[in-house]
C-alpha cells in the first residue's frame, strides 16, 4: 500500500483532470507514478461516502453502485473529441463552406470526413487551411461526382491504411486512450449491385480486423421502413442484405440525437422524401472503449444531407449519488443481520412514518456495510488474478494446488457479484446472471444509456436546444404546463351518462379491511428488479427480507386503509423519460415514468386488484384493455373487419369513414376533480373515493433527465405512468367518451357502420388511449363527434391531437369527398402502411409484404454482437423468450404464409447454429429435432406454423366459448348469423382474419369432444364424445332397425345412469365399457364442448401446439431418428440439475452428436 500522493491519472493527461482535488489516494501502486495504464487503482473518500476508480476508463466502486455509471460518479471531465462526417453535395458553394466553418468553430473537431466534394484536391486544401486542420488524404471526384476528403488536427493521430473511392480505412491514436482503434469513413455506392459489392469488402475489413471498430459516414441504405417517410416502401431484400452486412460485421447501431432523416429530396407536398442514409456504426469492443459517445444529427442546411457529429467523450458533470439497493448485496450472509439490526429499532410514529424511517435507517447501515464488504472487489479480484498467475506459474506441490483452488472459488464470487450488479442495471429481465453474460449486459447498458441520453431538444418554436440550462427550463416549463390544473369546469353535461352501476356488494369487496395475505399477495405480484423509486428499494429486497420486514410494511399499509391518510413523503415518485419512438427529437416523443416507493405500490396494487375484479361488469364491451375476459385481439379482429369492409365498399352512395384518434399525454392529462366526480357518480364508496384521491394527488415529482434530477413539480393533474392503480382509473376515466358516443348514436344523431342486418352497429372500438371511430361520411357526423371530444375535453383534461391522427376513407368516396372531410376534421389520411395496435390497418393481395414487419424486427433482435457476447444458454433463453415471441400477437389474429414461417424458422436455426440470421452455417442437429420438447431431447424451440395454428385454435376456441362477445357477435352477424362456429363456411367475400381463425377452426376440431351431462345436444352416431375411443366416436355402423339418435336415448333419466341392456343391442361390448365409464351428471344441464388435451377441458396453446407438432410429423411420416437417442428419464434428470444452463445446453448438443470434434492423424 502507497502513501497519500497525488492521483496518477490527473498527471498522465492534460486534457482531462479529477473534480475532487484534495481527496484522492492510491491504494496500490502496481504502477508506476503517471502511467497511463488501466493498472491505476485509487479511492475516493468523502464523509461516509467511498469509491474505487480504475484507469481512466473510471469504472468505480460506489456502495451499491459498483462499475455502473463510468464518468458519472467519478465527476471527471473530459476534452469532447469530435468527429464530422458530412455528404457535402460539392463544397463549391458559399453556404455550405460556412455552415462547415461554422461547426468547426462551435466543436473543434479533431477529425473531418467530407463525400462527395466534387471539387479538386487544391481547392479542398485552401479550404482545410482556412479551418485550420494539419492533415488530409484525398479521393480525387471522378469527373462532377464524388471525391472524398479526409482532415485531421496534430492532437489525433490518423493512420490512413486503405483508401478508395468509397471508404478510407484508418487506424486512430486519441490522447485519451491508450488503445488504438478502426476506423472506417464510408461513401456507399449509390447504384446497388455496387453497394452489395461493398457490402462484401466491408465483411472482408471485419474478418481481419483486430481493433475496436467504428464505421461512420453514407450508407445510402436504410435498414427499417421506420427510417423512411414519403414515396415507396424501402426494399424488402436490401434491408435484409443490410442487416445481414451489419451482423457479419458484429455492429451495433450508435443510436443518435437530432433529426430523424438524414437526407431528403427537398421537394414539397406529397412529393416530399426523407430517409436516414448517414449513420454510425460501432462493434461492442469500440462502444466499451468510449461508452459515452454520442451520435448528433445536425440540421440540414447546405447540403440535401445532415452533418452528422460524433462525440468519442461527452462531457458530463457529477451525478450526485443515489442510494439504490444493490441485489448483490443478498449473496452475502451478514446482509440479512444488517437488515434486521436497522428494522428492530423502534423509530415512534405511526406505521406509516416508521416505515420510512425504517428504510432510511436501513440504507444508511447498508451503505457502511456494503463499504467494508463489497468496496474493493474490484481491487481483490484484481491481486487475485496476479496471484493465481504466480502460483500457476510455479511448480505444482499440494499446499500450492489447494491454494489455487480457494483463489480460483474466491474468485468466482467476485465475477458473480459483477455479473449480479450488471444484470441488475441492464434491465434485462428473460435472461439471469449466473450464466457468464457479464459482456452482454455490459454492452446492454451502455446501448440503453446511450439510447436514454438527452442531449439535445427541439423547442416548440423548431430551435434545438443543447446548453445544459436551455434544456432545464424547457424541462421545467414542459411539465410544470403538462401537469397544471385547467381550472373550475362544469362536467355534469358529460357525466350525465353515466349511471350508478356500482352494487352495494361491490363497494363492499372495495372497502373491507386488507388482509396480510392480500398485501403479501401484492408485494409478490410487483417486479422484483424493476427500477426502484426515490428511497432506492426495488422489490427483490422486500421480497427476500420479507420475514424481517413484511410486518412493518403490512402495518403501515393496513395504517393507510384505517385512516385514509398518507404521508407525502411515502408518494415522493421520480420520474424518468423514456423515448416512445426509435429516435426522439422533442419532450413530447418521451414517456414520463414514474419510479414509486415501493410501499406505495403496494397499497395501490392492493387497490388495483380490487379493482379490476369489477371492470368488466361496468365498463363498455367497446372498451377491452384492462377488463378480464377482454384481450387486445378483440380490437384487432373488429378493426381489421372494419378496414375490410371500407375496402370492399366498392358501390353506393353512401360512403363511411375510420377515425383514428392520437390522444396527447392522455395519462398525464386526467384531471383529479373529474376522476373524484366521476367515481361518485358511478356509485363508489365514498372510503374508496377517499383512498383514491389521496393516492393521485398527494404525489411530488422529481423529473430526472440523465441521471439527475432537473425539475421538481407539484403537479395538479395526472395518473401517473407506473403506478398499478393508473390503467384502471383510466380506463374509467375513457370509458365516458365510450358512453357519449354510444348515447349519439343510440339517439340517432350519428351513424356508425352497420355490416349487414345480423350485425351491432360499430361506432367505435377502444384499447385504453387508442381510439378508433367509424361513421357514416356526413359532415354532421363528423361534427357531433368534434363536439363530443371538445366537451369530453374540457371536463376530463384530454387533448386530441388532430395532426398526429388519421382518416381512412370507403372505396366508394372520390378524392374531392376525401380531403373535405380531412379539412373539416384537420386529420391527415391513414397512410397505406400505418398500423393499429402495432398491426397493419391495410391488408393487400401479398400478405407476405404486409408480416415484413415481423421479419425487420427478428433480424433486429439476432444482431451479430449480441451473439457475440451471449453464452449459448443465454442465446437459448433470448430466442424463446426476445425473438419467437415478437410474432404470437401477430400470429394469434392472422395466419402467416408458410414462406415466412420457413423464413423464420430458417432465421431462428441459423442464429443458433451460427450466431448470424442470415447464414447457414453447419446445422448438427435437424430443426424439427430442435424444436423437440427438452423431455424428449429437443431444445423447445418453437415451430412457427405450428405455434401459429395454436394461437388461431385459441381465438377459435374463445369466438366458440363466449359467441356473445361484442367481437364475437360481429363475426356471427358477417359470417354464421345461421349456424354455429363449427358449421360455419368462408364465405365469397371474407376477411383475412376470418379465413385465418378457420385456419385455427381446423386444428381446434381435431381435439374438441361433447362432455355429456344430458345428452339431449349430442348426436350419438356422428358426434365425437366418448373419450377413450379413437377419435372420440362409436366405431359401430348404426343398425338398420336403431331408433337411437341422440346421447340421451341411451340415458336413464329417471336414475341418472346409462341403460346398459340398450347399448349392448347396438354396439360392441368394449365401447359398452368405454361409454359406461362417462360420469353423468345429477342434473339436468346441457352438454358442452370440451378439449380434449387438457384436464380441465379448456383449450391452452401449449396443448394446442402439440397436437399441431404431432399432425405436422405424421404428415411427414417420418421421425428425427439420430444414432443414439436417450432414454426420457435420463433427459428430465438432465434438465433437472442446478448448474449453469450454459452447460445444459452443452449436454444437450453433446447427447444429440450435436458438436464439432476435431480428429488429428
Amino acid at each position: 500500500m502507497a502513501d497519500e500522493r497525488a492521483d496518477p491519472t490527473r498527471m498522465a493527461s492534460p486534457n482531462h483532470r479529477i473534480v475532487f482535488d484534495d481527496k484522492w489516494k492510491v491504494v496500490d501502486d502496481l504502477t508506476p507514478r503517471g502511467s497511463r495504464s488501466e493498472k491505476i487503482y485509487g479511492e475516493f473518500i468523502d464523509g461516509d461516502k467511498g469509491m474505487t476508480y480504475d484507469g481512466l476508463l473510471g469504472t468505480y466502486d460506489d456502495g451499491a453502485a459498483d462499475g455502473d455509471c463510468d464518468f458519472y460518479a467519478l465527476g471527471l471531465e473530459l476534452k469532447q473529441v469530435n468527429e464530422i462526417s458530412w455528404n457535402v453535395q460539392g463544397m463549391g458553394r458559399p453556404l455550405t463552406f460556412q455552415i462547415l466553418r461554422g461547426l468547426c468553430t462551435t466543436h473543434r473537431p479533431l477529425v473531418v470526413f467530407l463525400m462527395e466534394t466534387k471539387n479538386k484536391r487544391d481547392s479542398l486544401e485552401k479550404i482545410r487551411r482556412r479551418l485550420r486542420f494539419n492533415n488530409s488524404s484525398y479521393v480525387e471526384p471522378e469527373g462532377l461526382s464524388g471525391g472524398l476528403a479526409l482532415w485531421w488536427t496534430d492532437e489525433v493521430t490518423v493512420d490512413v491504411r486503405f483508401k478508395s473511392k468509397n471508404l478510407f480505412r484508418c487506424i486512430v491514436n486519441l490522447p485519451l486512450t491508450s488503445s488504438p482503434f478502426l476506423v472506417t469513413f464510408v461513401y456507399a455506392p449509390p447504384i446497388w449491385n455496387h453497394r452489395l459489392a461493398f457490402w462484401n469488402e466491408l465483411r472482408n475489413v471485419a474478418s481481419e480486423n483486430r481493433y475496436p471498430w467504428l464505421c461512420v459516414g453514407d450508407l445510402n441504405d436504410c435498414g427499417a421502413q421506420a427510417e423512411k417517410q414519403g414515396g415507396n416502401l424501402c426494399s424488402r431484400s436490401r434491408m435484409e442484405h443490410f442487416h445481414s452486412m451489419v451482423s457479419d460485421c458484429e455492429f451495433m447501431d450508435l443510436e443518435f440525437k437530432g433529426p430523424s432523416y438524414t437526407w431528403s429530396n427537398n421537394q414539397e407536398g406529397e412529393s416530399n422524401i426523407r430517409i436516414r442514409l448517414d449513420r454510425a456504426l460501432a462493434t461492442v469492443e469500440w462502444r466499451n472503449l468510449f461508452p459515452l459517445a454520442q451520435v448528433v444529427h445536425e440540421s440540414r442546411v447546405g447540403s440535401d444531407h445532415c452533418p452528422l457529429m460524433v462525440f468519442f467523450k461527452v462531457q458530463l458533470k457529477k451525478v450526485p449519488f443515489q442510494f439504490k439497493f444493490e441485489s448483490k448485496w443478498s449473496t452475502h450472509p451478514e446482509c440479512i443481520q444488517v437488515v434486521s439490526r436497522a428494522w428492530e429499532e423502534d423509530q415512534g410514529g405511526s406505521a406509516l412514518y416508521g416505515l420510512v424511517q425504517k428504510l432510511k435507517k436501513c440504507k444508511g447501515e447498508l451503505l457502511k456495510w456494503s463499504r467494508l464488504v463489497f468496496g474493493k472487489d474490484k481491487l481483490k479480484l484484481k491481486l487475485l488474478q496476479e496471484k493465481l498467475k504466480v502460483l500457476q506459474a510455479a511448480p505444482f506441490s499440494v499446499e500450492k494446488f489447494k491454494e489455487e483452488r480457494d483463489i480460483i472459488s474466491e474468485m468466482e464470487v467476485l465475477l458473480l457479484r459483477e455479473e449480479m450488479a450488471l444484470h441488475q442495471r441492464s434491465r434485462i429481465n428473460w435472461l439471469l446472471y449466473g450464466d457468464k453474460n457479464s459482456a452482454f449486459f455490459h454492452a446492454t447498458i451502455n446501448q440503453r444509456r446511450q439510447r436514454n441520453q438527452v442531449i439535445k431538444l427541439k423547442s416548440s418554436m423548431g430551435n434545438w436546444i443543447e446548453d445544459e440550462e436551455g434544456i432545464n427550463e424547457l424541462i421545467r416549463d414542459f411539465f410544470s404546463n403538462l401537469f397544471t390544473h385547467s381550472g373550475r369546469r362544469d362536467f355534469s353535461e358529460v357525466l350525465s351518462v353515466v349511471e350508478n352501476c356500482i352494487s352495494s356488494e361491490m363497494n363492499e369487496r372495495l372497502i373491507k379491511d386488507v388482509s396480510v395475505e392480500e398485501i403479501k399477495k401484492a408485494a409478490f405480484d410487483l417486479g422484483s428488479l424493476k427500477a426502484p423509486g426515490l428511497d432506492g428499494y426495488p422489490g427483490f429486497f422486500f421480497q427476500s427480507y420479507w420475514e424481517k420486514v413484511g410486518e412493518g410494511v403490512c402495518q403501515a399499509v393496513q395504517r393507510f386503509f384505517n385512516n385514509g391518510f398518507l404521508l407525502k413523503e411515502l408518494n415522493q415518485t421520480n420520474i424518468v423519460l423514456i423515448p416512445k419512438v426509435s429516435f426522439p427529437e422533442t419532450l413530447g416523443q418521451y414517456r414520463p415514468i414514474s419510479l414509486c416507493n415501493f410501499a406505495m405500490k403496494v397499497i395501490t396494487k392492493v387497490m388495483a386488484n380490487r379493482l379490476k375484479g369489477i371492470l368488466q361488469h361496468i365498463i363498455s364491451p367497446n372498451q377491452s384493455a384492462f377488463v378480464i375476459g377482454r384481450q387486445i385481439q378483440d380490437n384487432v379482429i373488429v378493426a381489421h373487419e372494419a378496414f375490410h369492409f371500407l375496402k370492399m365498399k366498392k358501390k353506393g352512395c353512401d360512403g363511411f369513414l375510420a377515425l383514428k384518434l392520437d390522444f396527447n399525454k392522455a395519462y398525464d392529462r386526467v384531471e383529479w376533480d373529474f376522476v373524484e366526480a366521476l367515481l361518485l357518480k358511478m356509485g363508489f364508496h365514498e372510503r374508496w373515493v377517499k383512498w383514491v384521491v389521496q393516492c393521485i394527488s398527494t404525489v411530488s415529482f422529481s423529473i430526472f433527465v440523465n441521471g439527475e434530477a432537473r425539475a421538481r413539480i407539484k403537479p395538479q393533474r395526472g395518473l401517473r405512468q407506473g403506478d398499478p392503480l393508473s390503467p384502471y382509473l383510466f380506463v374509467l376515466v375513457k370509458d365516458v367518451l365510450s358512453r357519449l358516443i354510444t348515447k349519439v348514436r343510440e339517439g340517432d344523431l350519428i351513424s356508425g357502420i352497420k355490416f349487414n342486418r345480423h350485425c351491432p352497429v360499430l361506432s367505435h372500438v377502444f384499447f385504453a388511449d387508442d381510439a378508433l371511430l367509424f361513421l357514416k361520411a356526413e359532415l354532421s357526423n363528423c361534427n357531433v363527434i368534434k363536439s363530443i371530444i371538445r366537451k369530453y375535453g374540457k371536463a376530463s383534461g384530454q387533448c386530441v391531437n388532430f395532426d398526429k391522427s388519421g382518416v381512412a376513407f370507403s372505396s366508394n368516396m372520390i378524392d374531392n369527398e376525401k380531403q373535405l372531410f380531412c379539412d373539416f376534421l384537420q386529420a391527415p389520411v391513414m397512410r397505406m402502411d400505418s398500423k393499429y395496435l402495432g398491426l397493419p390497418s391495410f391488408w393487400g393481395r401479398s400478405k407476405a409484404e404486409a408480416y415484413s414487419f415481423i421479419i425487420e424486427k427478428s433480424l433486429c433482435k439476432m444482431q451479430g454482437w449480441k451473439m457475440k457476447e451471449m453464452s449459448f444458454g443465454g442465446k437459448e433463453i433470448m430466442i424463446k423468450s426476445e425473438v419467437q415471441p415478437i410474432c404470437s400477437y401477430a400470429m394469434s389474429c392472422f395466419l402467416l404464409p408458410k414462406k415466412k414461417c420457413e423464413k423464420l424458422n430458417s432465421l431462428v436455426s441459423n442464429f443458433w447454429w451460427k450466431g448470424d440470421p442470415e447464414k447457414k452455417g453447419i446445422h448438427w442437429n435437424s430443426w424439427e429435432r430442435m424444436t423437440q420438447t427438452k423431455d424428449e431431447g429437443g431444445l423447445g424451440f418453437r415451430n412457427y406454423r405450428a405455434m401459429n395454428e395454436a394461437l388461431l385454435a385459441k381465438q377459435s376456441w374463445r369466438l366458440l366459448s363466449n359467441p356473445h362477445s361484442y367481437w364475437g357477435r360481429i363475426l356471427k352477424g358477417l359470417y354464421f348469423s345461421s349456424c354455429s362456429f363449427l358449421e360455419a363456411r368462408r364465405g365469397s367475400k371474407a376477411s383475412w382474419v376470418w379465413m385465418s381463425l378457420l385456419h385455427g377452426r381446423d386444428l381446434l376440431v381435431k381435439g374438441l369432444r361433447w362432455q355429456i351431462q344430458n345428452g339431449g345436444n349430442v348426436k350419438f352416431w356422428e358426434d365425437k364424445w366418448v373419450p377413450s375411443m379413437p377419435a372420440y366416436k362409436v366405431s359401430t355402423s348404426k343398425p338398420a332397425d336403431s331408433d337411437i339418435v341422440w346421447v340421451a336415448d341411451v340415458i336413464d333419466k329417471e336414475k341418472k345412469c346409462w341403460n346398459k341392456e340398450k347399448l349392448g343391442q347396438v354396439v360392441s361390448e368394449v365401447e359398452v365399457q368405454a361409454i359406461t365409464s362417462i360420469p353423468l351428471s345429477m342434473f339436468d344441464r346441457e352438454d358442452n364442448l370440451v378439449w380434449h388435451h387438457t384436464p380441465t377441458g379448456g383449450y391452452s396453446v401449449k396443448s394446442g401446439y402439440r397436437v399441431a407438432m404431432q399432425n405436422m410429423s405424421q404428415a411427414r411420416n417420418s421421425q428425427p431418428s439420430p444414432s443414439f437417442v436417450p432414454h426420457k428419464n435420463l433427459w428430465k434428470a438432465i434438465w433437472k440439475l442446478e448448474i449453469p444452463h450454459k452447460i445444459l445446453a452443452f449436454r444437450q448438443k453433446s447427447l444429440n452428436a450435436g458438436l464439432s470434434i476435431y480428429v488429428g492423424k
